[in-house]
């Protein structure tokens, strides 16, 4: 069996706390049949802000959201 992504997981927890696909898909802004291809593998993620509106539904399940990790490069050679 293989191993699900961090979105099917996701999308997995949410139904779980009693959203539906379409509730999941009309919340981000993404067609129902997206959230389903993302929910069976068949789509590896959302994109851009629907991924992000995706984290806005439930935080808590989501967990903190990442920083900023970039990091002044100097000059010297």
């Amino acid at each position: 069996m293989e191993r699900m992504n961090i979105w099917q997981t996701k999308i997995s927890k949410l139904e779980a706390y009693g959203f539906t696909l379409s509730g999941i898909a009309r919340a981000i802004g993404i067609e129902p049949q997206s959230v389903s291809d993302i929910k069976h593998g068949r789509t590896k993620e959302p994109r851009g802000m629907a991924a992000v509106k995706l984290y806005q539904l439930r935080p808590d399940i989501f967990g903190t959201p990442p920083t900023n990790h970039r990091q002044e490069v100097s000059d010297a050679a």
